[in-house]
């Protein structure tokens, strides 16, 4: 058989031939291998983070950042390179403005989508915004199990209870 028709031939089929795996997981995986396709981008789409966390490496300085239009250019760009999953994180992603903008495009280019939040930012507006996302999931960081001990990790204060908020928010 031709190396034309093979694809042909397994897609019709719906079977595996002789040189690929019979595992679609695994068939997948070879895919993107031998394309060399970038199946996970994780993007710190800001340095700009509300908190000042002690082991942070992210500082909050002038760092300039892409602008929306430009965002919108990486993410066709991510998408045409055949990425499945992106994750958005930061600085704290919550800060940018056209956060959910930037979000939005990336599900309607078929992103399986997770954030990464300090939780601090989360209002009941932005709660419902991140729930339209329909994100594989949300990580939200808990630095200590005491007020105390929290707000010395994330150099503000009263910080527990607004993550403790944003995770009731997004239940």
């Amino acid at each position: 058989m031709t190396q034309e028709l093979q694809p042909l031939v397994r897609d019709f089929a719906g079977c595996a031939l002789p040189d690929q795996p019979a595992d679609p997981y695994e068939a997948l995986l070879m895919r993107f291998k031998q394309d060399a396709l970038p199946v996970t981008v994780l993007w710190e789409l800001t340095h700009k983070c509300n908190l000042d966390c002690i082991m942070c490496y992210n500082v909050s300085l002038a760092q300039p950042e892409l602008s929306t239009a430009e965002c919108f250019d990486v993410l066709d760009q991510l998408a045409e390179a055949g990425t499945l999953y992106l994750s958005l994180t930061g600085g704290e992603i919550l800060s940018r403005r056209d956060f959910f903008e930037i979000a939005e495009r990336a599900r309607t280019l078929g992103f399986a989508l997770s954030l990464k939040t300090n939780g601090t930012l989360i209002t009941p507006e932005k709660a419902d915004r991140i729930a339209a996302l329909s994100p594989l999931r949300v990580d939200i960081s808990l630095l200590g199990a005491t007020d105390k001990t929290f707000d010395a990790i994330a150099g503000s204060k009263d910080t527990l209870r607004r993550v403790v908020r944003g995770v009731k928010l997004l239940q």
